[in-house]
């Protein structure tokens, strides 16, 4: 069982953090996505073919699509977070 915690980020924030993820991908750099993502017990190929990396829609996302996003591997910050969009829905 692992400890999680929850962090609350902002949904500018939250978008850009998956827009970092996908722009990596899609410019195909796994060692940077590797280090920004420290998801070292994950397969990246897993990852990126689960992935579509079309993401125009982006700022018309739910909070929860946001936050389920984010608590993907390569996407969150570290194994142990959980994330919650603040402010307003």
């Amino acid at each position: 069982m692992s400890i999680k915690s929850t962090k609350e980020v902002t949904r500018d924030w939250a978008i850009e953090r998956i827009k970092l993820i996908y722009d990596i991908c899609n410019r195909q750099e796994y060692r940077e996505l590797e280090a920004v993502s420290r998801e070292g017990d994950y397969s990246i190929q897993e990852v990126i073919y689960r992935n579509h990396f079309y993401i125009s829609s982006i700022d018309s996302w739910t909070n929860t699509m946001l936050e389920d996003k984010l608590d993907e591997p390569f996407f969150r910050e570290s194994i142990f977070d959980n994330y919650i969009i603040e402010g307003e829905k």
